[in-house]
């Protein structure tokens, strides 16, 4: 998508794209200070100059927004001569586009749309909407939202999530285990940074919380009244004013080991051939399958789990690795299958556990706990984070940490490797269930005394647990 403009409106038509991860580019002198924020993050890639001829060149739909119509007018007319479907911001009715005029006051969006017939009268009835419903409405839904988290128990509770098959599925079944214990609860979809990028790895990106953030915002501005991740995604330190509320009950944390080519079900890694390509965007996996197989060649592998299926399926990859848990909750498989054994794949931080977050103090927490927490699960979480946490590991060092619980004893098993696999520091501790965080703790010391610290050093650490 092409969008000529880098003011206010332009603004709001990037915002539209990006929140259905389109592709963005940015044909402007300067932009506002929310898209210079955007392109920082590099959510949108940015021409600093005035629009030119052949700026449409492989778009397919080019927004003009530059507050000149005679600059529009000429993108419209570059668009419309090359097939592009155009939207002239100023006039409307001049473009093979018209989209719904929108007024937005805080978290208030109503759109006017005359499904193309009178883009014009869709902007004058715009407008007049504007000046009756400002800021006293917006300032309204601000206070019916606080009024809602005074009022818990009185309506549904909001659950902020991904969009992805996978965070549906798990914030659904997160929803029927409230709903046993009576707390109805909506769904609100949020799109990430995370979900937005995905022409580059996790670890260039180089961001913490990057499947986080935003719906830490949502819960800090009362969108929602809790959210639901895959714990290996959150930071090691989470948000100002956040608090884990509970953790669910651990699916399998093991990684898995899929082919539509080779049969690996019968001989794991050892049935793919030399050089074969292994898919995968972690540089935990990439770094422990290097270990084992030096010879194998690795490809960046970013998408959901089923774009990810596809791929495979496609032949872009001989192999890929993802997490036993996601598959297992999707149903989804390939051709074949091999479950990595944790002693040649440590798994991430937290892998296969669902975190509930909410605002620290809500009154929402104590009742999401008691309905939600896996006390066996917390414990083994709460231990491995503390690794990822003394190590002040991220998405950026191959850091992997598995806990299992035996009585009130709990074993816990960590790595640390070089992203060759050339050096692998493993380390093994048992300690007190009661004091899950102490061992965590006391077993990353150890790791860094025995040459974790020498590994880290080349690398520079990004706040934050994913694992993808």
């Amino acid at each position: 998508m092409v969008v000529v403009g880098g003011g206010r409106v332009a603004q709001r038509k990037v915002g539209c794209l990006l929140d259905v991860l389109a592709h963005v580019r940015v044909i402007a002198p300067t932009l506002s200070a929310e898209m210079q924020g955007w392109l920082a993050e590099g959510l949108i890639e940015h021409h600093a100059r005035p629009y030119a001829d052949g700026d449409v060149d492989g778009a397919w739909l080019a927004f003009a927004a530059t507050g000149d119509p005679e600059v529009d007018r000429a993108v419209a007319a570059e668009a419309q001569a090359r097939g592009i479907f155009a939207n002239l911001a100023s006039e409307p009715e001049q473009g093979s586009l018209a989209t719904s005029a929108v007024h937005r006051a805080g978290h208030l969006t109503i759109a006017v749309n005359t499904d193309g017939l009178a883009p014009a009268f869709a902007v004058r009835v715009r407008d007049e909407i504007a000046a009756q419903y400002g800021e006293t409405y917006a300032e309204a839904l601000e206070d019916q939202a606080r009024e809602r988290g005074r009022s818990v128990g009185k309506g549904p509770l909001i659950a902020a999530t991904r969009g992805s098959a996978l965070a549906m599925t798990q914030t659904r079944w997160v929803a029927q285990r409230l709903a046993m214990h009576g707390i109805a609860t909506g769904i609100e979809v949020i799109h990430t940074k995370g979900d937005r990028i995905l022409d580059r790895t996790l670890a260039a990106v180089g961001s913490d919380g990057l499947f986080v953030k935003e719906l830490e915002r949502a819960l800090a501005e009362g969108r929602a009244d809790y959210a639901v991740h895959s714990a290996k995604d959150l930071p090691s330190r989470l948000g100002e004013g956040m608090v884990l509320a509970a953790i669910c009950e651990r699916e399998d944390p093991r990684d898995t080991l899929l082919s539509h080519r080779f049969d690996v079900s019968a001989g794991g890694l050892h049935a793919l051939p030399q050089g074969a390509r292994v898919g995968t965007s972690s540089l935990r996996r990439r770094a422990q399958l290097a270990a084992l197989r030096p010879d194998l060649l690795f490809t960046d592998l970013r998408g959901n789990v089923d774009t990810r299926l596809r791929k495979l399926e496609a032949g872009e990859a001989d192999a890929i690795v993802l997490a036993s848990a996601g598959l297992r909750r999707l149903g989804a498989t390939a051709r074949f299958v091999h479950l990595f054994d944790s002693a040649e794949m440590t798994p991430a931080v937290a892998q296969g556990a669902l975190g509930v977050e909410c605002r620290t103090g809500s009154p929402v927490a104590a009742r999401l706990r008691e309905a939600l927490n896996h006390e066996p699960s917390e414990r083994c979480v709460l231990a491995e984070r503390a690794v990822l946490r003394a190590l002040e590991g991220g998405c950026q060092v191959p850091i992997g940490a598995l806990a299992q619980l035996a009585g009130e004893r709990l074993m816990l098993d960590a790595v640390v490797a070089s992203l060759d696999g050339t050096c692998v520091v493993r380390s093994h501790a048992e300690g007190s269930a009661r004091e899950p965080e102490a061992l965590g703790t006391a077993l990353a010391e150890r790791l860094l005394a025995a040459g974790g610290r020498e590994i880290l050093q080349a690398f520079r650490p990004t706040e934050g647990g994913f694992d993808s």
